[in-house]
């Protein structure tokens, strides 16, 4: 078939974050304890903080739906997290860039990136759309997140994703007011 890419947040960085040191330092002490290695955790880390949402249960335990001690930042698992909010910004820029080109007089080039940000758009609905909204996909469980999370209507509504064939706003719509996400204080 058809290769389909989606993109994740991926540090390169496998040590403790400058401006948070001996915080990271200290979680990483107990990543024995959760069979994992302080650099795979650092780079956990190092990734929520790259990507804007440090930190959210969205790269926590939680998300993969396992519970436990989902709340310890020593569970961050970013980097099996594949985020709406990334690709849908990514599709938006693959959009831009092919209406850039088409300006330009280069519709060789306007083409590959309006096939780059469709096939983009097929992918999130095949991979993150969950019937009524996208959602993260958690790689580590193979499945949606656990976590409701505002980028899950934010990032696609902005960029113009409206799910399947973009006719479903209003089913985006109706599921952002039924999540309780606007709800003063959220969920």
């Amino acid at each position: 078939g058809e290769q389909q890419t989606l993109n994740i947040y991926r540090s390169v960085r496998t040590l403790p974050r400058p401006e948070a040191y001996w915080e990271d330092v200290k979680t990483c002490r107990e990543a024995p304890r959760f069979h994992r290695s302080a650099e795979e955790l650092y780079e956990a880390i190092c990734s929520g903080a790259e990507s804007g949402w440090d930190f959210s249960t969205r790269w926590l335990e939680a998300g993969a739906g396992r519970g436990g001690s989902s709340a310890k930042l020593v569970t961050a698992d970013t980097c099996n997290v594949i985020p709406v909010d990334l690709n849908s910004l990514l599709y938006g820029m693959e959009r831009t860039l092919a209406e850039f080109h088409r300006s330009l007089a280069s519709p060789a080039s306007a083409e590959r990136f309006e096939a780059a940000a469709s096939l983009r758009s097929q992918t999130m609905e095949a991979w993150l759309w969950t019937g009524n909204s996208y959602r993260d996909y958690r790689l580590d469980v193979n499945a949606p997140s656990a976590v409701v999370s505002i980028a899950d209507w934010a990032a696609p509504l902005w960029v113009g994703l409206h799910g399947p064939g973009g006719q479903a706003a209003g089913v985006m719509l109706a599921s952002l007011e039924e999540s309780g996400l606007l709800r003063l204080g959220g969920c």
